[in-house]
């Protein structure tokens, strides 16, 4: 499901609209298998650049979530 649509307003639709909202221009996936294709040649021609790269990515996601979860506790037993 797209974010931001509601279940019954895609069911709503029919024929080119609905998959006018459900599927991917051909332009997002030339762009996401360009991407794809260049962080793996990166990750085989460097593996340890790659993997540092990897570590280096996963640690910032996790410590944003870590942030955000901590903000939330906060504001819990403030209010």
């Amino acid at each position: 499901m797209l974010l931001g649509r509601s279940g019954s307003e895609i069911a709503g639709r029919s024929g080119p609209d609905k998959l006018a909202v459900c599927c991917m221009s051909l332009v997002d996936l030339i762009k996401a298998t360009i991407v794809c294709g260049g962080v793996a040649f990166l990750f085989y021609s460097f593996p340890v650049l790659g993997q540092i790269m990897a570590i280096a990515l996963l640690s910032l996601l996790w410590l944003s979530y870590a942030r955000k979860t901590v903000i939330r506790l906060r504001g819990r037993k403030m209010a």
